[in-house]
């Protein structure tokens, strides 16, 4: 799979679409145009991938059709002229790269989804595509080429740069502000059974929206997990929305996601992401914490006591980062990236049971404690409804089959 398949996973948050070409951001490219269409499973048949290429079409024209911007399985359709997609009016800017073949490419971005100007440039421009410079639309802060002509391009490249440097000096300010981030000593759970973690199905209390999954999905949330090998595991993800609609839907390519073990040394960091992209673009999972809980009372005089580990299980609580918690967080403490984010970022409280009503406000609140306990931050977690609180019907957990091929 080539830069632009990659950079296609990152459309599952709306970041979609695939222009090549070089000239200013926001037009097509001048001289012999062509374009390389593909469907891309994360947007659907609506939003498919489109590559544009300027300059050399007949090596343009074979990295279409051989798969090198597509997604893995997928077939490109070549065709004279300008993408269309350089008409929408959510254009936030391209990404240029050269092909596998060393053509001139340019990938064009749409603000879809929960997709964000940060998102795009920082996340599918330069990590899903290694190398890619960003050069934003004045959708996204860049300049317009109608105006500032030739000089557009590298405006734009300065204003990211200045951008990024904005938000590196935001996150050090944050932290001198406050206590530094990560927290001294964080780390995941050593020796975790994953095993003893992986035996029945994970219910978040609370999770922090990201990307992939935002707010309107936090009802009836549920994590299954089936241990294929000694280093991979098969995640089945299930939520809905408010009124019921299930969520990843049956044809998602997010219905299953692999973990892998990368270190055997360390089970409890996993690093997570759809079985057709290689484990390297995948995000960080880390079992922070993990324990057992005792109950005292019923419905609204609930009340949970929480102990550590051991690490070998079995297990009532667990506590998720993804990644190493490098971001202040809203009211203290610090959390792994910032709501919105999709790779190394992410903060969950689970819970063994679909908890509802008083006793998941008691158990949340205990989960809560220990988390800032670790020096984590809950400021941007939301609840989920669960059991009672949302009408569940939880669908049954699906065994491990061709799913990770």
């Amino acid at each position: 799979m080539g830069r632009a398949g990659a950079a296609a996973a990152a459309a599952a948050a709306g970041a979609l679409g695939a222009l090549l070409a070089a000239g200013a951001a926001g037009a097509p490219p001048d001289g012999a145009r062509g374009y390389c269409l593909s469907e891309n499973p994360f947007s659907g048949p609506d939003s498919p991938d489109c590559v544009q290429f300027g300059g050399d079409l007949g090596s343009a024209q074979e990295a279409c059709e051989s798969g090198e911007l597509s997604m893995p399985g997928v077939t490109g359709q070549w065709a004279e002229g300008a993408c269309p997609t350089y008409e929408s009016e959510v254009f936030g800017g391209e990404c240029v790269y050269e092909t596998e073949n060393g053509a001139e490419a340019r990938q064009v971005m749409l603000l879809e989804g929960r997709s964000t100007c940060q998102f795009l440039g920082s996340i599918v421009c330069g990590t899903f595509i290694p190398g890619g410079t960003w050069k934003p639309t004045p959708l996204c802060g860049g300049v317009d080429e109608t105006t500032a002509g030739e000089g557009a391009v590298d405006s734009g490249a300065d204003e990211d740069t200045d951008a990024d440097e904005g938000i590196d000096a935001g996150a050090q300010a944050g932290d001198e502000g406050g206590a530094a981030c990560p927290p001294e000593g964080f780390d995941a759970v050593a020796d975790l059974n994953l095993t003893a973690w992986a035996e029945a199905p994970w219910y978040p209390l609370a999770q922090m929206p990201l990307a992939y999954q935002g707010v309107e999905t936090f009802f009836c949330v549920r994590a299954s997990y089936k241990i294929l090998d000694e280093s991979t595991v098969q995640v089945q993800n299930t939520a809905e929305e408010e009124d019921g609609t299930p969520s990843p839907g049956d044809d998602s390519p997010f219905q299953f996601l692999r973990a892998v073990v990368q270190d055997p040394e360390e089970p409890a960091k996993l690093a997570v992401g759809p079985p057709s992209l290689p484990p390297e673009m995948y995000g960080s999972y880390w079992v922070v914490a993990a324990g057992s809980a005792s109950q005292e009372g019923n419905g609204t005089d609930a009340s949970f006591t929480l102990s550590d580990g051991p690490p070998e299980g079995p297990f009532d609580w667990g506590i998720v980062s993804g990644g190493a918690p490098k971001q202040p967080s809203p009211g203290g403490g610090c959390v792994a990236g910032t709501p919105g984010g999709f790779n190394e970022a992410g903060l969950w409280l689970f819970s063994r049971k679909p908890l509802a009503g008083a006793e998941a406000e008691a158990m949340r609140a205990a989960v809560e404690a220990k988390a800032r306990a670790l020096g984590l931050g809950v400021g941007a977690l939301e609840p989920v409804r669960q059991g009672e609180d949302a009408s569940c019907e939880y669908p049954p957990v699906l065994p491990a089959a061709d799913t990770l091929d």
